[in-house]
């Protein structure tokens, strides 16, 4: 009996000594504040990302005539909030860099078509530059009238901070960090 006390303490400290799950993504080591980026709603309503202050954001900038890139990062997206049980301490935002054909209600029925409670916010071109370079995202107009922006997801904490990047590759391990994210808050 005491054999078996001493190895159910045994196995206990050796939990809390590993400590909780690496988290995934690119680590910002000043994490910037993003909450006082402001966007454009449907109705024409002035949004800024600190009126989701207290939840998790997923932050992605994309195009509704995206090919390829927005659809599959969006339809990954809606798969993770689903997995994790459409969590309300988790808010999914799709940012337009788009604005000549994307209103903010276009873009935000496009974000609603994968998921009825993600969001999607516009705006002026001006206002879109500057929010996309707080976030360290490239777009810009290619060859042929085509798009060209990252595919980066990006996770600012409910302080509003900026705090990870998920590239491509990392984006497989996006679904783990949001658990172990959560079940924290």
């Amino acid at each position: 009996m005491a054999l078996a006390a001493l190895g159910v303490a045994a196995y206990s400290l050796g939990g809390m000594a590993r400590g909780a799950p690496e988290l995934h993504g690119t680590a910002l080591e000043h994490p910037p504040t993003v909450s006082d980026v402001s966007l454009v709603a449907p109705g024409g309503e002035q949004v800024q990302l600190g009126d989701y202050r207290g939840k998790h954001l997923l932050v992605f900038f994309g195009f509704t005539n995206c090919p390829d890139i927005c659809p599959m990062t969006m339809a990954r997206l809606s798969r993770i909030y689903e997995a994790l049980g459409t969590p309300e301490d988790l808010q999914v935002v799709m940012v337009t860099v788009d604005p000549a054909n994307d209103t903010p209600e276009i873009i935000h029925d496009y974000a609603q078509g994968f998921h009825p409670a993600f969001d999607g916010l516009g705006g002026p071109q001006e206002a879109l530059d500057a929010a996309a370079a707080r976030f360290y995202i490239g777009h810009g107009q290619g060859g042929q009238g085509e798009i060209i922006h990252g595919s980066q997801v990006l996770l600012v904490d409910p302080q509003g901070r900026l705090s990870r990047v998920y590239n491509d590759e990392m984006q497989m391990y996006l679904e783990a960090d949001l658990a172990t994210l959560l079940s924290r808050s």
